[in-house]
């Protein structure tokens, strides 16, 4: 299905992997995972 849609191209690499490539360090790449997690982490809190 994927290689139907165009998409299976898309899915090869990792976010890491496009990260690194649009000039992002493993640091930033780390502290953008950790400000996500604690974004979403808050909107489940305040859900509850």
């Amino acid at each position: 299905m994927l290689k139907w849609s165009s998409m299976y191209g898309v899915t090869c690499r990792t976010l890491e992997e496009e990260l690194v490539d649009a000039a992002l360090n493993s640091e930033t790449i780390a502290e953008l995972v950790t400000v996500c997690f604690m974004y979403f982490f808050s909107l489940l809190h305040l859900n509850l």
